[in-house]
């Protein structure tokens, strides 16, 4: 975990500290996977840098931006990338996002963490819920909030998420961090 946290893109803090929107299987619909993001290393609008290797599809390969991309399979993680729900507002540049440890084979990782990700002139925007935070809303989108602190908000249904996700765009503050293409 303590490499994961210096990658720094979308899921630094969510994964080391545990507080995010979780589930067991990846509930975002990969026919709406979009391939938005361009190959590259990504700089935060701190110092950590990001490589973001595509697969096609919507899916990606993130991984510590000091790492070639063929030596990023260790301490990397994949991303699938897909239209934000149609509720998130008109904006075409919006994103729902799901990411994993694990890198072998997607289909069988558990324990997904969401989050959104806007495009605008090649800046990214990104948005990890922090259950601790956003407990209430996704209790109302049929979220189990696990933990004493609300570290986890774990949803069970592709629908739940997305609503959630939807909502939680429109909250002032959700995008919190910012990178460009290097």
């Amino acid at each position: 975990m303590e490499r994961i946290a210096k990658k720094g893109l979308i899921l630094a803090a969510c994964l080391v500290l545990g507080a995010c929107w979780t589930s067991q299987k990846l509930l975002l619909d990969e026919s709406r996977g979009q391939a938005v993001l361009r190959d590259g290393v990504y700089q935060s609008d701190g110092p950590d840098k990001t490589r973001v290797v595509s697969k096609g599809h919507g899916w990606y390969v993130i991984s510590d931006g000091s790492e070639t991309p063929d030596k990023a399979k260790e301490g990397s993680m994949p991303l699938f990338v897909a239209r934000a729900p149609a509720s998130a507002g008109p904006n075409a540049y919006l994103f729902a996002a799901g990411a994993h440890e694990c890198l072998d084979d997607t289909k069988t990782c558990e324990n997904w963490t969401y989050g959104l990700i806007a495009i605008d002139k090649g800046v990214i925007r990104v948005a990890f819920p922090d259950c601790a935070k956003t407990g209430d809303l996704a209790r109302k989108w049929e979220a189990t909030v696990k933990g004493s602190a609300t570290s986890e908000c774990v949803f069970t249904g592709a629908d739940a998420v997305n609503g959630a996700l939807a909502e939680y765009a429109h909250q002032p503050g959700a995008f919190e961090h910012t990178y460009k293409r290097q």
